[in-house]
């Protein structure tokens, strides 16, 4: 049997933990998707929410305008969030990007980095990230020229002949491009695996919302 490694994300802008929490309970990853949120106190609510009724660790995804809610976040770590295992940070290079990645991952946090282009993988070796998210141009939010499946394909490229090549998900590419996947791919939001036998996946809450109303129509 496949082992599915899929990261589920909320709604961004919307301090909802509802899916990341049935997520968890599914076997999933669930992110709170933090990136554009600013207001501490409706992310704290949302967080506090996740941590009380998610099954295991669960992550948050955060941008480069989260200063304020990355400070709480490392402030009040581990005591207030002690199942936080995993954060994605998104938005691209800024100037306290390492410091944050340095900051997280000294406090046992796995740090991803939201990878839209060559130079962001570059980024993220450079970092010394535990994971990269391949966002490709399906996708909403900040994005780049190539697709999901030839980011993926640039990805083992540029590692190919590295033993410490991080893991990696998968985010955009739905319809025909699962069909040029090889038979390792996984049909929901996007997807193939970096490793034998692994598929690793994101799946955000605006796909699940317009499969539904697909089905209802």
């Amino acid at each position: 049997m496949r082992s599915f490694n899929i990261l589920a994300l909320t709604s961004p802008g919307i301090c909802d933990a509802a899916v990341a929490i049935a997520a968890s309970r599914a076997g999933a990853r669930g992110i709170l998707d933090l990136e554009y949120t600013t207001d501490w106190q409706a992310a704290q609510q949302a967080l506090l929410r996740l941590s009380q009724y998610a099954r295991g660790a669960y992550g948050v995804k955060v941008g480069r305008a989260s200063t304020e809610i990355v400070a709480e976040l490392l402030a009040n770590l581990p005591e207030q969030f002690e199942r936080l295992e995993w954060v994605v940070l998104a938005g691209g290079n800024h100037d306290r990007l390492a410091s944050w990645c340095e900051a997280f991952q000294a406090r046992q946090i796995h740090v991803l980095l939201e990878a839209t282009s060559v130079a962001d993988m570059e980024l993220g070796r450079q970092l010394g990230v535990d994971g990269l998210v391949l966002k490709g141009n399906e996708a909403g939010g900040r994005i780049g020229a190539e697709t999901a499946f030839v980011l993926l394909q640039r990805f083992n490229e540029n590692y190919a002949s590295d033993e410490g090549r991080p893991e990696a998900w998968v985010q955009g590419g739905i319809g025909a491009i699962l069909w040029t996947l090889p038979p390792t791919s996984c049909a929901s939001s996007a997807w193939q695996s970096t490793r034998p036998g692994v598929s690793r996946a994101i799946s955000s809450s605006r796909f699940s919302i317009a499969r539904r109303a697909a089905r209802a129509s």
